[in-house]
């Protein structure tokens, strides 16, 4: 079996083109959906809380869908963060609680959960598309995560979720960057992605 993955985070590393790091033509003519931390600084990179930026990366995995291979890879431990304090965020973490988030920590659970919220919502658009065009698990979805399953939640990517919604067919955990730790906990993942 061939998967044809493609980091979620590195907007010059579009498909088949990877070679041209952060020369991103969507990235440079779009400002307008960057990233921003609290303190409502750019970041480098630009966010899926815009509906455009989730589209955006759709088309690019259904266009590597198109090679012929049998399963795209999201690999999502690298480029982060991919959602932060945006717009989109901030109205609707309001319209939920009622207050700002801009005061809160990154780990405030409310502000994580609409991260998830965010980011699963990606993940149902990217298999609805996949199934559509090709047929209904036709096309697998897989998705290279953090170390640890409180770290790929901390940033906003609930892969028991995903599991739970048979939105993923395959989950590779990474290991820590320093590579020299392998205790990576397989019983943990495989008991929150059955």
């Amino acid at each position: 079996k061939m998967s044809v993955s493609l980091r979620m985070g590195a907007w010059g590393l579009t498909y088949p083109y990877d070679q041209y790091y952060f020369d991103c033509d969507f990235m440079q003519e779009n400002p307008q959906w960057r990233t921003y931390d609290r303190n409502g600084d750019e970041i480098a990179a630009i966010s899926y809380a815009y509906p455009e930026v989730r589209k955006f990366m759709v088309d690019e995995l259904l266009n590597m869908a198109r090679s012929g291979c049998d399963a795209v890879t999201l690999i999502a431990h690298r480029g982060i963060p991919y959602v932060l304090y945006e717009k989109p965020v901030a109205d609707r973490f309001f319209e939920l609680y009622g207050e700002s988030p801009y005061e809160l920590p990154l780990d405030e659970p409310r502000l994580n959960a609409l991260h998830c919220e965010i980011m699963t919502g990606l993940m149902r658009e990217i298999r609805t598309a996949l199934d559509a065009e090709f047929g209904k698990g036709k096309i697998g979805l897989h998705v290279r995560t953090l170390y640890s399953p409180y770290d790929t939640k901390y940033v906003g990517l609930d892969v028991e979720e995903w599991a739970k919604e048979g939105l993923i067919d395959v989950l590779v955990s990474s290991s820590r960057f320093n590579g020299s730790d392998s205790g990576i906990d397989v019983d943990e993942w495989r008991e929150l992605c059955p």
